[in-house]
């Protein structure tokens, strides 16, 4: 809408708001104040009447006289020996101004009042007095005429002074398009006597501040494109460029003839768990010591092409072509920069990585499936750990021969279970008295477990070989004599959120009901931290048949969100990760977080247990700190079942 509208719209609405204040106001007086006053005048006057009539009752019994009197409010009064009290009412009805549609906006009823006279218990004679609301209500009107006229006033003033500049500015819009086409057409002498006219040179000085704006906002345009094109290929934390320029780079570099090198992929393994227990600013910082730390081992000025930040958590060096003794070396170098910049709030260690070598024949999908595979094999070793692919891709184990042995394993189902006994701090029927452990066997060769479950996560293959540990565990339950031992097994984080497994085991334990109750399944605390409802439904399905959960705490949740999860989900009994076992009589902060979990746990009466025990001393701590039970080396090495 145009602005004479918008102020059209205003006077509109202030007016009809002070109109309807004044009704209400004039209203008020009608009905209210009016009849109030009158009825408290009625009573004065009544007063003053009462004392007249006395003072005619002593005057008959002394003089017999006409007394003549005269009260306010227009009544006269008169007295007479001997002769009843006699009232002569003056009508006073003054007419109002205001039209009489006006009047008839308010009450229209008489305004009247009255008092009546006894003597002896007989009544004498009544006092009626009345009013008008006329004055009242031409004033109102007279409000009225005054605020419609005044607002008929203003709308015809703006309305003037707006169209009046709209004809301004369509007058200087013509003038300035008279002036661009005179000078296309070489016409200059119409600008030159142009020159005198304030209107025009007005247009000019705003013509040319409004071109001086846009080439501001342009050049402020170009300024911001610059800095989010700068922003969409590198980091703002490290400076490094991101994963769509590595891709780029690297088939660039893999184009070239000639072209070997290495990558090395690197991962910050304690960076979720920095972030959800210290902050982000902490995780900030963490990623900063690292890419530090990069820059320092790299040992080359030009890192533009050389260090990617890929993701969050992730980075990618391209290495130059080592022999392998050097590249021994500085893997080895750069393992014990990372041990250095360890510290206790790095729960899973600082960073794991893995190399793999490279030519101008190599698929860059190829290698980063290779370094994916190699990094999640040194995640499963201890801390800091990495692993070098050699450059014959199949003797090491390529992507498809990983593939090919984790589907073979669970074919054939070569599969041997070992267990390790838990220890027993005081008598709990709930715990359970072995943890189960897998080995793996294909074509005559044995497999570390870490190695096939990393593979089987890859391959998006965890689900059908936990079905398969499964299977083996119920059959040994069948025919073992110890049918009485109650037995944990570890779920991987995939099959509890996989729909399919849920059904299967769930139909499984429904048929082996009484094997059901013997076992006790673990489950990584990841599963509940990013899929609650999902993992609060598979906790109920299990303990529909009696089965027990296990939650294996890492330390990702703060306490007090570890005491609604295990509240919520009806957790029977929590473990806690090796890491803060380890070494716990050395270390206050892991003592002192052993002890808030058992506090947490004990005030729900949730049992903890503590895994990977390896010496006496870290036994009488983690006695003292009042764990329920203790698994590990000290107590009993695994062994077959």
């Amino acid at each position: 809408m145009k602005p004479k509208h918008w102020v059209s719209i205003a006077l509109t609405v202030v007016t009809l708001f002070a109109g309807f204040q004044e009704y209400s106001y004039t209203t008020k007086l009608v009905d209210e104040y009016l009849p109030q006053n009158l009825k408290s005048e009625t009573k004065a006057l009544a007063l003053q009447l009462d004392d007249f009539v006395k003072q005619y009752s002593t005057a008959k019994k002394s003089q017999p006289k006409i007394n003549h009197s005269k009260l306010n409010y227009g009544l006269t009064v008169y007295a007479q020996a001997g002769k009843a009290l006699q009232l002569k009412q003056m009508n006073i009805n003054l007419p109002s101004r205001a039209p009489q549609w006006f009047s008839q906006l308010f009450s229209v009823h008489v305004i009247q009042s009255n008092y009546i006279f006894y003597v002896d218990q007989m009544k004498k004679g009544t006092l009626f007095t009345q009013s008008s609301a006329a004055a009242v209500i031409d004033s109102s009107w007279w409000f009225f005429c005054v605020l419609t006229g005044g607002y008929l006033l203003m709308l015809a003033a703006c309305n003037y002074l707006l169209n009046a500049q709209e004809s301004r500015h369509k007058e200087m819009l013509n003038r300035l398009c008279i002036s661009a086409q005179s000078v296309n057409a070489g016409k200059f002498s119409l600008i030159k006597q142009m020159r005198g006219d304030g209107l025009f040179a007005e247009l000019v000085v705003e013509f040319n501040n409004m071109v001086n704006h846009l080439e501001l906002k342009d050049k402020a345009a170009i300024t911001e494109r610059r800095v989010l094109s700068n922003a969409t290929k590198f980091d703002d934390l490290t400076g490094f460029a991101n994963k769509p320029s590595f891709n780029q780079a690297l088939t660039s570099l893999l184009g070239n003839e000639g072209a070997k090198g290495y990558l090395l992929l690197l991962r910050l393994v304690s960076l979720e768990q920095v972030n959800a227990q210290l902050g982000f600013d902490e995780g900030d910082i963490y990623i900063s010591r690292v890419a530090n730390n990069l820059i320092k081992n790299f040992g080359s000025k030009d890192l533009k092409n050389k260090i990617f930040k890929i993701s969050g958590r992730d980075f990618i060096l391209v290495l130059p072509d080592f022999r392998q003794s050097t590249l021994d070396d500085w893997a080895e170098k750069f393992k014990k920069s990372l041990i250095t910049m360890d510290n206790v709030a790095y729960k899973k260690g600082c960073a794991s990585f893995s190399i793999i070598g490279f030519n101008h024949h190599s698929s860059l999908d190829f290698l980063l499936n290779q370094l994916d595979l190699g990094l999640s094999r040194a995640m499963n070793l201890p801390d800091n750990s990495y692993v070098v692919i050699d450059k014959d891709l199949e003797s090491e184990g390529g992507l498809k021969q990983w593939f090919n042995i984790v589907s073979k394993i669970i074919e054939t189902q070569k599969i041997t279970l070992n267990k390790q006994q838990l220890k027993h701090h005081g008598e709990n029927l709930a715990l359970y008295n072995f943890e189960l452990f897998t080995l793996f066997e294909h074509d005559g060769q044995a497999y570390n477990a870490r190695d096939i479950f990393a593979a089987a996560k890859r391959f998006s293959l965890a689900p059908a070989l936990d079905k398969v540990i499964i299977e083996k565990m119920f059959k040994f339950n069948r025919e073992s004599v110890l049918s009485k031992a109650r037995y944990l097994a570890k779920l991987s984080y995939d099959s509890v959120l996989d729909i399919d497994f849920y059904y299967w085991l769930k139909q499984l334990l429904s048929k082996e009901s009484a094997l059901a109750q013997q076992f006790v399944f673990q489950l990584p605390e990841q599963t509940i931290t990013q899929n609650f409802a999902v993992v609060k439904q598979f906790i109920t399905m299990l303990h529909s048949v009696d089965a027990k959960v296990c939650l294996e705490y890492e330390g990702s949740q703060y306490s007090h969100q570890l005491s609604r999860s295990i509240g919520e989900l009806n957790i029977d009994m929590v473990k806690v990760n090796g890491h803060y076992t380890r070494r716990i009589n050395k270390h206050r902060e892991r003592a002192t977080f052993v002890s808030s979990l058992v506090a947490i746990a004990h005030s729900i009466n949730i049992p903890v247990i503590a895994s990977q025990v390896e010496q006496s001393a870290e036994w009488d701590s983690l006695n003292n700190l009042g764990v329920d039970a203790v698994q590990g080396n000290l107590f009993g090495h695994v062994r077959p079942i």
